[in-house]
């Protein structure tokens, strides 16, 4: 099983927004967004050109709108204005594909 070295989780950390934490079966990738979001995902271990692809995925695939939405009227502290919530998930949806081009420098 191939993993990301402590020099591209470094590389990570300093040029994205996301901090990495590593387990023995996954990672997890974290970024605290502009409005307080503590946003994160899990990335299996496994070939790293396949981690690579679940990154990029995850990136392409990820909603502004229904993550905006998902959040909207919870009532558990995140902003109460849509407007608030489709930015704070648009800056996710760019830290996101900051990080999936750094990765794609890894393969």
């Amino acid at each position: 099983m191939n993993k990301f070295t402590k020099k591209e989780i470094k590389r990570i950390e300093k040029e994205t927004c996301f901090g990495v934490q590593e387990y023995e079966d996954y990672y997890y990738f974290n970024y605290y967004s502009p409005a307080g979001e503590d946003f994160g995902f899990e990335i299996t271990r496994e070939e790293k050109s396949k981690m690579i692809e679940n990154i990029i995925d995850y990136a392409f695939d990820f909603d502004p709108e229904e993550h905006a939405a998902m959040w909207y009227g919870a009532n558990r502290g995140e902003p109460s204005s849509m407007r608030a919530l489709l930015d704070d998930a648009d800056d996710i949806a760019e830290q996101l594909d900051k990080l999936s081009d750094l990765v794609k420098e890894f393969r």
